[in-house]
C-alpha cells in the first residue's frame, strides 16, 4: 500500500500512507449514488404534485356542482 520513491540507486524515500483512505472512484461512486437518489426523490415528488393538481375539485351538493378551493 505504501509507495517508495527512488531518488538514487541506494536511497529510497518513504512517502507514508496514501492521502485518501478510500480510492477516488469510491468517492465518485458515492456522489453518483447521492445524485441519483436526489433525482429519484425529485421525480417522485413532481409526480405526486401533478396528480394533486389534476385531481377534480368539484363537489356535488344537493344535485348542484360547486367548485371547492382549498
Amino acid at each position: 500500500m505504501y509507495r517508495r520513491l527512488k531518488t538514487d540507486e541506494n536511497d529510497s524515500l518513504d512517502l507514508g500512507p496514501p492521502k485518501w483512505r478510500l480510492a477516488r472512484r469510491h468517492f465518485v461512486a458515492a456522489l453518483a449514488l447521492l445524485g441519483f437518489a436526489n433525482i429519484y426523490a425529485m421525480r417522485a415528488n413532481l409526480s405526486v404534485a401533478i396528480v394533486e393538481m389534476t385531481t377534480g375539485t368539484d363537489k356535488e351538493v344537493n344535485g348542484t356542482k360547486i367548485h371547492v378551493s382549498y
